[in-house]
Protein backbone atom coordinates (compact mmCIF):
# COMPACT_ATOMS: atom_id res chain seq x y z
CA UNK A 1 0.00 0.00 0.00
CA UNK A 2 1.30 3.54 -1.08
CA UNK A 3 1.68 6.54 1.16
CA UNK A 4 -1.10 8.35 -0.04
CA UNK A 5 -3.69 5.21 0.00
CA UNK A 6 -2.82 5.35 3.91
CA UNK A 7 -2.77 8.93 4.89
CA UNK A 8 -6.47 9.03 3.23
CA UNK A 9 -7.45 5.97 5.17
CA UNK A 10 -6.40 7.55 8.91
CA UNK A 11 -8.36 11.08 7.85
CA UNK A 12 -11.56 8.42 6.86
CA UNK A 13 -11.19 7.14 10.39
CA UNK A 14 -10.86 10.31 12.05
CA UNK A 15 -14.13 11.62 10.56
CA UNK A 16 -16.09 8.81 11.36
CA UNK A 17 -14.88 9.10 14.40
CA UNK A 18 -15.66 13.19 15.22
CA UNK A 19 -19.13 12.21 13.37
CA UNK A 20 -19.69 9.15 16.28
CA UNK A 21 -19.09 11.65 18.80
CA UNK A 22 -21.61 14.39 17.51
CA UNK A 23 -24.21 11.88 17.71
CA UNK A 24 -23.73 10.63 21.29
CA UNK A 25 -23.54 14.50 22.74
CA UNK A 26 -26.52 15.34 20.90
CA UNK A 27 -28.79 11.93 22.06
CA UNK A 28 -27.61 13.03 25.51
CA UNK A 29 -28.54 16.82 25.28
CA UNK A 30 -32.32 15.12 23.95
CA UNK A 31 -32.17 12.71 26.81
CA UNK A 32 -31.46 15.50 28.91
CA UNK A 33 -33.84 18.32 27.86
CA UNK A 34 -36.72 15.64 27.98
CA UNK A 35 -35.70 14.56 31.93
CA UNK A 36 -35.82 18.49 32.38
CA UNK A 37 -39.39 19.02 30.88
CA UNK A 38 -40.95 15.96 32.33
CA UNK A 39 -39.48 15.98 35.49
CA UNK A 40 -37.81 19.35 36.84
CA UNK A 41 -40.05 21.59 35.17
CA UNK A 42 -43.19 23.04 36.97
CA UNK A 43 -46.43 22.63 35.82
CA UNK A 44 -47.94 25.91 35.06
CA UNK A 45 -51.36 26.52 36.86
CA UNK A 46 -54.43 26.76 34.84
CA UNK A 47 -56.04 29.89 34.14
CA UNK A 48 -59.28 30.29 35.15
CA UNK A 49 -62.13 27.56 34.76
CA UNK A 50 -61.89 24.84 32.30
CA UNK A 51 -63.32 25.12 28.83
CA UNK A 52 -62.40 22.22 26.88
CA UNK A 53 -62.57 18.43 27.34
CA UNK A 54 -61.40 14.76 25.81
CA UNK A 55 -64.91 13.29 24.53
CA UNK A 56 -63.64 9.77 24.72
CA UNK A 57 -62.08 10.65 28.62
CA UNK A 58 -64.39 13.09 29.77
CA UNK A 59 -62.44 13.76 33.23
CA UNK A 60 -59.49 15.39 31.53
CA UNK A 61 -60.53 18.89 31.22
CA UNK A 62 -58.52 22.15 30.53
CA UNK A 63 -58.70 25.58 30.32
CA UNK A 64 -56.83 25.95 26.75
CA UNK A 65 -57.06 24.24 24.25
CA UNK A 66 -54.72 20.98 23.73
CA UNK A 67 -54.39 17.50 23.29
CA UNK A 68 -55.70 14.67 24.99
CA UNK A 69 -52.47 13.22 27.47
CA UNK A 70 -54.14 9.34 26.82
CA UNK A 71 -55.51 8.97 23.61
CA UNK A 72 -53.88 12.30 22.14
CA UNK A 73 -57.41 13.34 20.45
CA UNK A 74 -57.63 17.17 20.57
CA UNK A 75 -59.24 18.80 23.39
CA UNK A 76 -63.02 19.85 22.42
CA UNK A 77 -64.98 22.61 23.43
CA UNK A 78 -67.25 21.97 26.62
CA UNK A 79 -70.56 22.84 25.11
CA UNK A 80 -72.86 25.17 27.23
CA UNK A 81 -75.46 22.71 28.16
CA UNK A 82 -72.73 20.22 29.22
CA UNK A 83 -71.62 23.08 31.86
CA UNK A 84 -71.72 23.81 35.88
CA UNK A 85 -75.22 25.51 35.45
CA UNK A 86 -77.38 22.59 36.71
CA UNK A 87 -77.25 22.14 40.26
CA UNK A 88 -77.05 18.43 41.30
CA UNK A 89 -80.68 16.45 41.51
CA UNK A 90 -80.09 14.92 44.70
CA UNK A 91 -77.37 13.59 47.26
CA UNK A 92 -73.58 13.54 46.22
CA UNK A 93 -72.92 10.58 43.38
CA UNK A 94 -70.11 9.98 45.78
CA UNK A 95 -72.17 9.04 48.97
CA UNK A 96 -71.82 5.01 49.90
CA UNK A 97 -75.29 4.38 50.46
CA UNK A 98 -77.44 3.15 47.88
CA UNK A 99 -80.42 4.99 47.02
CA UNK A 100 -83.31 4.71 48.53
CA UNK A 101 -86.47 5.47 45.90
CA UNK A 102 -86.86 8.94 44.79
CA UNK A 103 -83.40 9.61 45.43
CA UNK A 104 -80.89 10.38 42.46
CA UNK A 105 -78.44 6.72 41.66
CA UNK A 106 -74.87 7.50 42.11
CA UNK A 107 -73.07 9.41 39.23
CA UNK A 108 -75.82 10.89 38.12
CA UNK A 109 -77.33 14.27 37.35
CA UNK A 110 -79.95 16.38 35.82
CA UNK A 111 -79.54 16.83 32.06
CA UNK A 112 -81.05 19.99 30.26
CA UNK A 113 -81.71 19.32 26.22
CA UNK A 114 -83.88 21.63 24.08
CA UNK A 115 -86.62 20.31 22.21
CA UNK A 116 -84.59 19.93 19.04
CA UNK A 117 -82.02 17.90 20.35
CA UNK A 118 -84.58 15.71 22.37
CA UNK A 119 -86.47 15.39 18.24
CA UNK A 120 -83.04 14.56 17.28
CA UNK A 121 -82.19 11.42 19.81
CA UNK A 122 -86.07 10.53 19.55
CA UNK A 123 -87.04 11.21 23.47
CA UNK A 124 -90.37 10.24 24.46
CA UNK A 125 -91.94 11.06 27.29
CA UNK A 126 -95.38 9.20 29.04
CA UNK A 127 -97.74 9.92 32.06
CA UNK A 128 -97.71 7.05 34.90
CA UNK A 129 -100.51 5.29 35.29
CA UNK A 130 -102.21 3.58 37.81
CA UNK A 131 -104.43 0.49 36.30
CA UNK A 132 -106.55 -2.31 38.11
CA UNK A 133 -105.08 -5.38 36.17
CA UNK A 134 -105.43 -8.98 36.62
CA UNK A 135 -102.23 -11.65 35.90
CA UNK A 136 -102.24 -14.75 34.92
CA UNK A 137 -98.70 -16.43 36.55
CA UNK A 138 -97.08 -19.59 34.72
CA UNK A 139 -94.38 -21.17 36.41
CA UNK A 140 -92.28 -24.60 35.07
CA UNK A 141 -93.04 -27.04 37.82
CA UNK A 142 -92.15 -30.93 39.18
CA UNK A 143 -93.99 -33.43 40.71
CA UNK A 144 -91.85 -34.65 44.35
CA UNK A 145 -93.04 -35.98 47.17
CA UNK A 146 -92.08 -35.12 50.90
CA UNK A 147 -90.21 -36.98 52.73
CA UNK A 148 -93.19 -38.05 55.23
CA UNK A 149 -94.70 -39.49 52.25
CA UNK A 150 -92.87 -42.33 51.27
CA UNK A 151 -91.91 -45.20 52.43
CA UNK A 152 -89.82 -48.74 51.97
CA UNK A 153 -90.05 -52.44 52.34
CA UNK A 154 -86.83 -53.89 53.62
CA UNK A 155 -86.21 -57.05 55.58
CA UNK A 156 -85.12 -56.86 59.25
CA UNK A 157 -82.17 -59.66 58.89
CA UNK A 158 -80.72 -61.88 56.24
CA UNK A 159 -83.62 -63.51 54.16
CA UNK A 160 -83.91 -65.73 50.72
CA UNK A 161 -87.00 -64.30 48.79
CA UNK A 162 -89.24 -66.54 47.41
CA UNK A 163 -92.03 -64.74 46.26
CA UNK A 164 -92.71 -61.21 45.22
CA UNK A 165 -95.82 -59.13 44.89
CA UNK A 166 -97.23 -58.68 41.05
CA UNK A 167 -97.84 -55.06 41.19
CA UNK A 168 -95.63 -52.99 39.42
CA UNK A 169 -94.36 -49.16 39.50
CA UNK A 170 -97.33 -47.10 39.38
CA UNK A 171 -99.89 -49.51 40.65
CA UNK A 172 -101.37 -48.99 44.19
CA UNK A 173 -101.33 -51.00 47.19
CA UNK A 174 -102.77 -50.33 50.69
CA UNK A 175 -100.84 -50.61 53.91
CA UNK A 176 -100.46 -54.07 55.37
CA UNK A 177 -100.65 -55.65 51.78
CA UNK A 178 -97.84 -58.49 51.62
CA UNK A 179 -94.91 -57.52 49.06
CA UNK A 180 -92.69 -59.79 49.61
CA UNK A 181 -92.68 -63.45 51.06
CA UNK A 182 -89.08 -65.01 52.94
CA UNK A 183 -87.65 -67.73 54.07
CA UNK A 184 -85.44 -66.60 57.42
CA UNK A 185 -83.41 -68.94 59.87
CA UNK A 186 -83.55 -66.33 62.24
CA UNK A 187 -87.47 -66.13 61.62
CA UNK A 188 -87.92 -69.53 61.65
CA UNK A 189 -85.83 -69.66 65.34
CA UNK A 190 -87.64 -66.99 66.88
CA UNK A 191 -91.28 -68.44 65.79
CA UNK A 192 -90.35 -71.89 67.86
CA UNK A 193 -89.07 -69.69 70.61
CA UNK A 194 -92.63 -68.17 70.53
CA UNK A 195 -94.07 -71.50 70.37
CA UNK A 196 -92.24 -72.72 73.15
CA UNK A 197 -93.07 -69.91 75.29
CA UNK A 198 -96.84 -70.20 74.48
CA UNK A 199 -96.74 -73.89 75.32
CA UNK A 200 -94.60 -73.47 78.91
CA UNK A 201 -96.22 -74.54 82.07
CA UNK A 202 -95.61 -70.75 83.23
CA UNK A 203 -97.87 -69.06 80.40
CA UNK A 204 -100.56 -71.55 81.21
CA UNK A 205 -100.50 -70.35 85.22
CA UNK A 206 -99.77 -66.98 84.43
CA UNK A 207 -103.31 -66.94 81.83
CA UNK A 208 -105.08 -68.86 84.89
CA UNK A 209 -104.00 -66.29 87.76
CA UNK A 210 -104.86 -63.08 85.66
CA UNK A 211 -107.17 -62.35 83.07
CA UNK A 212 -107.89 -64.84 79.99
CA UNK A 213 -106.27 -62.19 77.91
CA UNK A 214 -103.05 -61.70 79.93
CA UNK A 215 -100.23 -63.46 78.39
CA UNK A 216 -96.81 -64.56 80.18
CA UNK A 217 -93.62 -62.35 79.76
CA UNK A 218 -91.94 -65.25 78.42
CA UNK A 219 -94.86 -64.99 75.49
CA UNK A 220 -94.46 -61.09 75.28
CA UNK A 221 -90.78 -61.45 75.08
CA UNK A 222 -90.64 -64.03 71.98
CA UNK A 223 -93.65 -61.66 70.49
CA UNK A 224 -91.07 -58.85 70.43
CA UNK A 225 -88.48 -60.64 68.87
CA UNK A 226 -90.61 -61.31 65.96
CA UNK A 227 -91.87 -57.76 66.38
CA UNK A 228 -88.08 -56.56 65.85
CA UNK A 229 -87.45 -58.96 62.87
CA UNK A 230 -90.13 -57.39 61.19
CA UNK A 231 -92.45 -59.90 61.25
CA UNK A 232 -96.39 -58.35 61.46
CA UNK A 233 -98.70 -58.87 64.55
CA UNK A 234 -101.38 -60.73 62.17
CA UNK A 235 -98.88 -63.22 61.41
CA UNK A 236 -97.49 -63.94 64.80
CA UNK A 237 -101.34 -64.26 66.16
CA UNK A 238 -101.22 -67.12 63.11
CA UNK A 239 -97.96 -69.19 64.35
CA UNK A 240 -99.44 -69.45 67.64
CA UNK A 241 -102.84 -70.09 66.53
CA UNK A 242 -101.47 -72.77 64.31
CA UNK A 243 -99.55 -73.92 66.42
CA UNK A 244 -96.39 -74.41 64.08
CA UNK A 245 -94.18 -71.80 62.44
CA UNK A 246 -94.35 -70.49 58.85
CA UNK A 247 -91.41 -71.12 56.58
CA UNK A 248 -92.26 -67.93 54.72
CA UNK A 249 -93.26 -64.76 56.21
CA UNK A 250 -94.64 -62.26 54.24
CA UNK A 251 -93.28 -58.56 54.36
CA UNK A 252 -95.93 -55.63 54.29
CA UNK A 253 -96.57 -52.11 53.06
CA UNK A 254 -95.98 -50.06 55.65
CA UNK A 255 -98.82 -47.23 53.97
CA UNK A 256 -100.84 -46.88 51.44
CA UNK A 257 -99.96 -45.57 47.89
CA UNK A 258 -98.33 -46.28 45.07
CA UNK A 259 -95.46 -48.09 43.73
CA UNK A 260 -92.75 -45.68 42.55
CA UNK A 261 -89.73 -47.99 42.67
CA UNK A 262 -89.51 -51.78 42.47
CA UNK A 263 -86.43 -53.80 43.20
CA UNK A 264 -87.30 -56.97 44.67
CA UNK A 265 -86.70 -60.40 42.55
CA UNK A 266 -87.51 -63.53 43.19
CA UNK A 267 -85.12 -66.12 44.36
CA UNK A 268 -82.53 -63.08 45.56
CA UNK A 269 -80.96 -62.81 48.86
CA UNK A 270 -82.34 -59.53 51.06
CA UNK A 271 -80.49 -57.96 53.23
CA UNK A 272 -81.77 -55.32 55.14
CA UNK A 273 -79.35 -52.55 53.09
CA UNK A 274 -81.51 -53.58 50.24
CA UNK A 275 -83.98 -52.08 49.22
CA UNK A 276 -87.08 -53.93 47.94
CA UNK A 277 -90.05 -51.84 47.27
CA UNK A 278 -90.64 -47.66 47.47
CA UNK A 279 -94.63 -46.83 47.76
CA UNK A 280 -95.58 -43.06 47.75
CA UNK A 281 -98.42 -41.70 49.20
CA UNK A 282 -99.87 -39.38 46.43
CA UNK A 283 -102.18 -38.26 49.01
CA UNK A 284 -99.62 -35.71 50.13
CA UNK A 285 -97.82 -34.95 47.00
CA UNK A 286 -95.51 -31.23 46.23
CA UNK A 287 -95.63 -29.66 43.26
CA UNK A 288 -92.59 -27.48 42.92
CA UNK A 289 -92.18 -24.65 40.89
CA UNK A 290 -89.41 -22.35 39.38
CA UNK A 291 -90.28 -18.68 40.12
CA UNK A 292 -88.21 -15.79 38.48
CA UNK A 293 -86.59 -13.50 41.51
CA UNK A 294 -88.73 -11.01 40.35
CA UNK A 295 -92.61 -12.21 40.87
CA UNK A 296 -91.23 -13.99 43.86
CA UNK A 297 -92.93 -11.26 45.85
CA UNK A 298 -96.35 -12.16 44.52
CA UNK A 299 -96.74 -15.84 45.26
CA UNK A 300 -97.68 -15.87 49.22
CA UNK A 301 -98.71 -18.91 51.02
CA UNK A 302 -101.94 -20.19 50.38
CA UNK A 303 -102.32 -18.72 47.05
CA UNK A 304 -104.26 -21.15 45.20
CA UNK A 305 -103.11 -22.47 41.54
CA UNK A 306 -104.17 -25.28 39.22
CA UNK A 307 -101.15 -27.76 38.39
CA UNK A 308 -101.55 -29.11 34.56
CA UNK A 309 -98.87 -32.49 34.13
CA UNK A 310 -97.03 -31.76 30.21
CA UNK A 311 -98.70 -34.83 29.02
CA UNK A 312 -102.53 -33.20 29.83
CA UNK A 313 -103.27 -36.51 31.29
CA UNK A 314 -104.90 -34.69 34.46
CA UNK A 315 -105.14 -31.45 36.51
CA UNK A 316 -104.25 -31.06 40.18
CA UNK A 317 -105.08 -28.20 42.77
CA UNK A 318 -102.17 -26.87 44.45
CA UNK A 319 -101.64 -24.08 47.28
CA UNK A 320 -98.56 -22.26 47.98
CA UNK A 321 -97.33 -23.56 51.17
CA UNK A 322 -92.93 -23.20 51.21
CA UNK A 323 -91.22 -20.41 49.67
CA UNK A 324 -87.54 -21.66 50.02
CA UNK A 325 -85.74 -18.65 51.20
CA UNK A 326 -82.69 -19.21 48.49
CA UNK A 327 -82.77 -17.76 44.99
CA UNK A 328 -80.25 -19.46 42.79
CA UNK A 329 -77.49 -17.22 41.48
CA UNK A 330 -77.44 -18.68 38.47
CA UNK A 331 -80.68 -18.29 37.60
CA UNK A 332 -81.98 -16.17 39.38
CA UNK A 333 -84.97 -18.02 40.28
CA UNK A 334 -86.43 -19.65 43.64
CA UNK A 335 -88.37 -22.59 44.96
CA UNK A 336 -91.65 -22.86 45.98
CA UNK A 337 -93.80 -26.06 46.92
CA UNK A 338 -96.90 -26.10 46.46
CA UNK A 339 -98.87 -28.51 48.35
CA UNK A 340 -101.24 -31.18 46.10
CA UNK A 341 -104.76 -31.85 46.09
CA UNK A 342 -106.69 -34.96 44.81
CA UNK A 343 -107.73 -34.25 41.09
CA UNK A 344 -108.67 -36.07 38.02
CA UNK A 345 -105.52 -38.04 37.86
CA UNK A 346 -102.52 -38.26 40.74
CA UNK A 347 -99.01 -37.83 38.33
CA UNK A 348 -96.20 -39.48 39.52
CA UNK A 349 -93.28 -37.87 41.01
CA UNK A 350 -91.01 -36.93 38.68
CA UNK A 351 -93.49 -35.61 35.79
CA UNK A 352 -92.99 -31.68 34.86
CA UNK A 353 -95.96 -29.49 33.83
CA UNK A 354 -97.03 -25.88 34.52
CA UNK A 355 -98.39 -24.24 37.64
CA UNK A 356 -100.92 -21.37 36.84
CA UNK A 357 -101.96 -18.82 39.37
CA UNK A 358 -104.17 -16.11 38.34
CA UNK A 359 -104.00 -12.96 40.56
CA UNK A 360 -106.74 -10.68 41.48
CA UNK A 361 -106.83 -7.11 40.41
CA UNK A 362 -105.00 -4.88 41.88
CA UNK A 363 -104.18 -1.16 41.66
CA UNK A 364 -100.31 -0.50 40.21
CA UNK A 365 -98.89 2.08 38.85
CA UNK A 366 -97.04 1.15 35.51
CA UNK A 367 -94.27 2.68 33.05
CA UNK A 368 -93.57 1.25 29.99
CA UNK A 369 -90.56 -1.40 31.01
CA UNK A 370 -88.24 0.40 28.96
CA UNK A 371 -88.28 3.09 30.55
CA UNK A 372 -86.32 1.57 33.75
CA UNK A 373 -82.51 1.32 33.67
CA UNK A 374 -81.30 -1.10 35.59
CA UNK A 375 -77.54 -0.87 36.22
CA UNK A 376 -77.32 -3.80 38.85
CA UNK A 377 -76.70 -2.06 41.37
CA UNK A 378 -79.60 0.45 40.92
CA UNK A 379 -83.35 0.89 39.26
CA UNK A 380 -84.11 4.49 38.50
CA UNK A 381 -86.00 6.59 35.81
CA UNK A 382 -85.71 9.53 33.70
CA UNK A 383 -88.75 11.91 34.79
CA UNK A 384 -90.06 15.51 32.90
CA UNK A 385 -89.85 17.98 36.13
CA UNK A 386 -90.12 21.10 33.42
CA UNK A 387 -90.22 21.32 30.08
CA UNK A 388 -86.45 20.16 28.90
CA UNK A 389 -85.43 19.15 31.99
CA UNK A 390 -84.68 15.37 33.07
CA UNK A 391 -84.27 13.99 36.67
CA UNK A 392 -82.90 10.34 37.47
CA UNK A 393 -84.59 8.94 40.21
CA UNK A 394 -84.48 5.65 41.68
CA UNK A 395 -87.53 3.53 41.97
CA UNK A 396 -88.53 0.22 43.46
CA UNK A 397 -90.03 -1.63 40.70
CA UNK A 398 -92.71 -4.76 40.83
CA UNK A 399 -93.76 -7.32 38.68
CA UNK A 400 -93.43 -7.03 34.68
CA UNK A 401 -97.38 -6.98 33.71
CA UNK A 402 -95.97 -7.51 29.38
CA UNK A 403 -95.12 -4.81 28.37
CA UNK A 404 -95.66 -2.38 31.38
CA UNK A 405 -93.47 -2.63 34.90
CA UNK A 406 -95.15 -1.91 38.12
CA UNK A 407 -93.64 0.24 40.14
CA UNK A 408 -93.93 0.03 44.30
CA UNK A 409 -92.19 3.06 45.05
CA UNK A 410 -90.31 6.55 43.57
CA UNK A 411 -92.78 7.63 40.73
CA UNK A 412 -96.37 8.61 41.54
CA UNK A 413 -99.02 8.70 39.33
CA UNK A 414 -99.47 11.62 36.65
CA UNK A 415 -95.49 12.21 36.49
CA UNK A 416 -93.93 12.09 33.27
CA UNK A 417 -91.47 9.22 32.61
CA UNK A 418 -89.36 8.92 29.51
CA UNK A 419 -90.89 6.12 27.71
CA UNK A 420 -88.12 6.15 24.95
CA UNK A 421 -84.63 7.46 24.88
CA UNK A 422 -83.48 6.54 28.84
CA UNK A 423 -80.22 5.32 28.05
CA UNK A 424 -79.43 8.21 25.67
CA UNK A 425 -80.53 10.64 28.46
CA UNK A 426 -78.64 8.16 30.88
CA UNK A 427 -75.06 8.51 29.15
CA UNK A 428 -75.59 11.97 28.62
CA UNK A 429 -76.50 12.04 32.85
CA UNK A 430 -72.76 10.23 33.57
CA UNK A 431 -70.90 12.50 31.66
CA UNK A 432 -72.38 15.75 32.61
CA UNK A 433 -71.30 14.15 36.16
CA UNK A 434 -67.97 13.38 35.20
CA UNK A 435 -67.59 16.87 33.45
CA UNK A 436 -69.02 18.61 37.32
CA UNK A 437 -66.92 21.18 38.77
CA UNK A 438 -67.10 19.04 42.23
CA UNK A 439 -64.72 16.45 40.42
CA UNK A 440 -61.45 15.46 42.13
CA UNK A 441 -58.66 17.85 40.53
CA UNK A 442 -56.51 15.05 39.76
CA UNK A 443 -58.84 14.03 37.60
CA UNK A 444 -58.19 16.91 34.92
CA UNK A 445 -55.61 17.57 32.93
CA UNK A 446 -53.45 20.88 32.85
CA UNK A 447 -53.49 23.45 30.00
CA UNK A 448 -50.75 21.84 28.33
CA UNK A 449 -52.26 18.47 27.60
CA UNK A 450 -49.61 16.55 30.11
CA UNK A 451 -50.68 14.15 32.85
Amino acid sequence: MSETDTTHEIRGMRAMAVVRWIIFTAMALVAAGTWYVFELREEPAAHGPDRFYCPMHPQIRSHDPGTCPICFMKLEPIPEERGATAPPAGPSASAPTQPGPGETPPGTRQVMLTTERQQTVGIAVTEAEERSLSRELRFSAVVDSPQRAMSEVRVRTDAFVEQVNPAEAGQTVKAGEPMVWIHSADLVRAQNELLLAAASPMAHSASDSASPSAESPLVEAARDRLGLLGMHKVDIDAVLKAGKPKRLVPVRALSSGVVAEKRAVMGSVASPQDLLFRIVDLEKTWVVATVPNEELALVRGGLAGVFQTQSGAGKLEVEASVVEPAVAAETRTARVRFLAKKGEALPLPGEIGTVVVSLPEAPYVVVPRDAVIDTGEARYVFIEVSPGVFEPRTVRTGALLGEQRAIEAGVKKGERVVARGAFVLDSESRLQAALAPAAAPSASASHTGHP
